[in-house]
């Protein structure tokens, strides 16, 4: 049920008197977010893919190839710098906004700051004289629009109830892997435009983020008590967390970083192993990547949709997570056995299925095995820090499996294999995980 505050927003209003983040509690039936709040937040988070999800895709990599010609590596070092940059912030973002106390409640001002602050970093973006200045933009962008994702997913953890929880991570996770497919279809549309191509995608996600800050608020925070001052000593415990005290949630943390980093050992040299398989240059493999690249996404949304809902529906995360990195190794085993484009796109269907079953499911975990509500920003933001870890790790120890063995040929069977038991290894972490099922 939604009930207007004194400023005419709608607040979700939790069921049989729960009570809203940070206030004293006490058993209670389980809280339920209002259905508004529900796609108003998931609206607004796909807002925020397009917005910064759009230069991963392609705007990026055109204006590194207008600024410096034939240097593709300097992609690399702008999106590795964006990485390192996403990683620090997300906790920061989370001790901030769990410390926030305004009329307008502990999120909604960061988000629409963060929103309306990552605008000039597009627009630095699209007037980059040198690869330089690009790199600054991109950088602001990544700790502005690239946090608006992350900063709604707090609110998630603060509102939603446990039967929720899959299903809206499911629903998430089909939208992320809609955002790039629509990132591409506008920038390839504006390709030739610098401004369109990065100020349409921002003015978009900032059309689609608007109206969750407008019409939810998520309870006036003024006279929420804060256990902790917020210090620098705070802030660095951002990075770090107990495991003795929070067992579940550190064993997550591992779950996550484990499986993500299957994830990136297979998809990160995706377009070199195509261009072995075929025997052709990697500039030559781009239609059979676009071909694996659109069954991915599919099987991903099935599997995000279908996974978020299981778990729910069972009331079960762990057996969930089983199969997705049963569905995952499958993949990687398939591709190993390839000797034909068939083969390789039914594998890498089944790895995808996998990844979207582990997003939806996993993510219900996350916010299960939360150790505190009310510092629930602090905590999601930690988990950004093993994606960003596991994204920046794994393509490094990749050229350890891929140089195993002998022969002109790089061993893609051994890093595909290490992926699929990346994948299965964060899985079974998730078993002795006490508080959730």
């Amino acid at each position: 049920m939604a009930v207007p505050d004194t400023a005419g927003a709608l607040v979700a209003e939790p069921p049989n008197g729960a009570l809203p983040p940070g206030a004293a509690a006490g058993p209670a039936p389980e809280r339920r977010a209002s259905r508004q709040f529900l796609w108003l937040s998931l609206i607004a988070s796909f807002g925020a893919q397009l917005a910064y999800v759009t230069p991963v895709v392609l705007s990026l990599a055109i204006r590194v190839e207008d600024l410096t010609p034939g240097r593709e590596q300097n992609l690399g070092y702008l999106t590795g710098i964006g990485a390192v940059v996403a990683l620090l912030a997300g906790p920061v973002y989370g001790q901030l906004s769990d410390r926030t106390r305004s009329r307008f409640g502990r999120r909604r001002p960061w988000i629409l700051g963060a929103a309306l602050a990552g605008m000039p970093a597009l627009l630095v973006m699209a007037f980059a004289p040198n690869v330089l200045v690009l790199g600054v933009g991109w950088v602001l962008a990544m700790a502005t629009w690239g946090q608006v994702g992350v900063l709604i997913g707090m609110s998630h953890a603060d509102w939603l109830g446990e039967s929720q929880r899959g299903k809206v991570s499911g629903i998430a996770g089909f939208l992320a892997a809609l955002g790039p497919i629509v990132g591409s279809v506008l920038a390839g549309a504006v390709s030739r435009n610098d401004l369109l191509l990065f100020l349409i995608p921002g003015l978009l996600g900032l059309v689609l983020t608007i109206p969750f800050v407008l019409f939810f608020n998520d309870t006036d925070s003024r006279n929420q008590v804060t256990d902790t001052p917020l210090s620098l000593r705070a802030l660095v415990s951002s990075y770090r967390f107990s495991f003795t005290r929070e067992r579940d949630f550190s064993i997550n943390w591992f779950v996550r970083f484990f499986f993500t980093a299957g994830i990136y050992l297979a998809t990160t040299f995706t377009s070199f192993y195509v261009a072995q398989l075929l025997g052709v240059p990697v500039a030559d493999a781009g239609s059979t990547l676009a071909i694996s690249g659109g069954v991915g996404v599919l099987a991903m949304i099935v599997g995000a949709l279908g996974g978020g809902w299981l778990s729910d529906r069972v009331g079960r995360r762990k057996p969930v997570l089983l199969a997705a990195a049963a569905f995952f190794l499958a993949g990687m085993i398939l591709v190993v056995l390839a000797d034909g484009l068939p083969l390789f796109y039914a594998g890498m269907a089944l790895m995808n299925l996998g990844i979207g079953v582990f997003g939806s499911a996993d993510t219900a975990l996350m916010l299960d095995v939360l150790p505190d509500r009310e510092g629930a920003g602090r905590y999601v933001g930690m988990t950004q820090v093993a994606l960003q870890l596991a994204h920046a790790g794994a393509p490094l120890i990749a050229p350890v499996f891929l140089a195993i063995g002998s022969g002109a040929d790089k061993n893609y069977d051994a890093l595909y294999l290490a992926a699929g038991l990346f994948a299965v290894l964060g899985a079974l972490l998730a078993l002795p995980i006490r508080s959730a099922r």
